[in-house]
């Protein structure tokens, strides 16, 4: 069954899902071959791939904001508001909002508990409802999309949800460490911590990565719809 599911997708799409495995190979023998200064300037929240993350985010934004230039490019909002999200992804990653607050500002914590001064607060709240807005806008769009016939058919689809998944796989790997070690008190191997680090950064740089191909793939039904009845 998998083989005639591989066979009935596009050859693009095999050349996508060959390199997303090696790309995960190539992590884990970074995390395994580097020294610590090395492993620390690679996958810091500093190092190559965190600041490749943001430039992949702004990337991505940009590459939605063409297509709803097109002429004949439909629901223009949609995607401008798209691009929005993947600006504030960029930000995120990049941790600006710490340079104009104490804390993260979608941290309850910081508006209950933080001395932060109330002008501080409130735009900090707008910037976070508008974040969260965008995020329920962008799930909607999504789930209405997913309804339409056949859409789970197309390889854009599928390639867009493989870079969701990366996204919160990677939050879960990056919490995974403290919840094993400090909640359930399980005793993680270095190199286990290191292989975990390198694919959590290495997952969120590819998110926005798969989000803007499945933006820029041809909006076509697979190899296997085509010949369908």
């Amino acid at each position: 069954m998998l083989i005639s599911a591989i066979a009935n997708i596009s050859r693009g799409a095999r050349i996508l899902i060959a390199g997303a495995i090696v790309y995960v190979i190539l992590l884990c023998y970074l995390a395994a071959s580097s020294d610590e200064q090395e492993f620390k300037n690679i996958f810091s929240e500093t190092g190559f791939f965190e600041q490749t993350s943001v430039i992949g985010w702004i990337a991505a934004a940009f590459l939605v904001i063409a297509r709803a230039l097109q002429p004949r490019s439909l629901d223009k909002g949609s995607y401008l508001a798209h691009s929005l999200l993947f600006l504030l992804c960029a930000m995120r990653e990049a941790d600006w909002h710490k340079k104009f607050t104490c804390d993260g500002i979608l941290k309850i914590s910081y508006y209950l508990r933080s001395a932060a001064s109330l002008w501080e607060k409130i735009p900090a709240a707008l910037v976070a409802t508008s974040f969260i807005a965008l995020i329920i806008h962008a799930l909607v769009r999504g789930v209405g999309y997913l309804r339409q016939r056949n859409r789970l058919r197309n390889e854009s689809t599928w390639i867009m949800i493989a870079g969701i998944s990366l996204f919160f796989m990677g939050k879960i790997l990056d919490r995974s460490i403290s919840l094993l070690t400090e909640s359930l008190g399980f005793v993680i191997q270095p190199w286990v911590k290191r292989i975990i680090g390198a694919q959590e950064e290495g997952l969120e740089m590819l998110t926005p990565m798969l989000i803007a191909v499945a933006f820029l793939w041809p909006n076509q039904d697979s190899k296997h719809h085509k010949h369908s009845p």
